[in-house]
């Protein structure tokens, strides 16, 4: 199942042109990472946070194998190409910050860095970014991240739910 695509990324301010589309997360789950998450019920956490299960997926090693392969496999083609689609290099990026391995997690940080550098998907590209510092135990960065994000985005409940931990 297809999570529902997050919304597209605010228009740079000094360009005239409209932005990319936003990423297509295909590997993600039903529930999108960006989502308004339903109230709690009461004796629970408030509404202003994520279900933790949720968050302990994101947070959790977690083992794309095959996954990943496709991911680096739809990117190296479009490398190849004289403009790369940015989606690809995103779900690439989102794949290698999620893996079990610490260079995987790095590579994909530095992937993401540029991407939030030509104004793609920034909501995304931060919380990406600081979920991958917190895996990588670089709290301080991963803390800028989510006060960048949450500048932009001041509800993202899962920047709220990550900046808790």
């Amino acid at each position: 199942a297809r999570g529902r695509p997050p919304p597209p990324p605010p228009p740079h301010p000094s360009a005239g042109l409209a932005p990319p589309p936003p990423p297509q997360h295909a590997p993600l789950p039903a529930t999108s990472h960006m989502q308004t998450l339903p109230a709690q019920t009461q004796g629970q956490a408030s509404s202003a946070t994520v279900r933790r299960g949720e968050l302990d997926d994101e947070i959790n090693d977690v083992n794309l194998g095959a996954e990943l392969d496709r991911f680096e496999e739809i990117y190296t083609k479009e490398c190849m190409k004289s403009r790369p689609n940015p989606t690809a290099k995103f779900n690439y990026a989102w794949a290698l910050i999620r893996s079990k391995e610490r260079a995987n997690i790095k590579k994909g940080l530095i992937m993401m860095q540029g991407l939030l550098e030509d104004r793609y998907a920034d909501r995304d590209c931060l919380y990406y970014m600081a979920l991958g510092y917190y895996r990588l135990d670089d709290l301080v960065s991963s803390r800028k991240c989510l006060d960048k994000l949450l500048e932009i985005a001041p509800h993202c409940r899962q920047a709220i739910s990550l900046m808790d931990i």
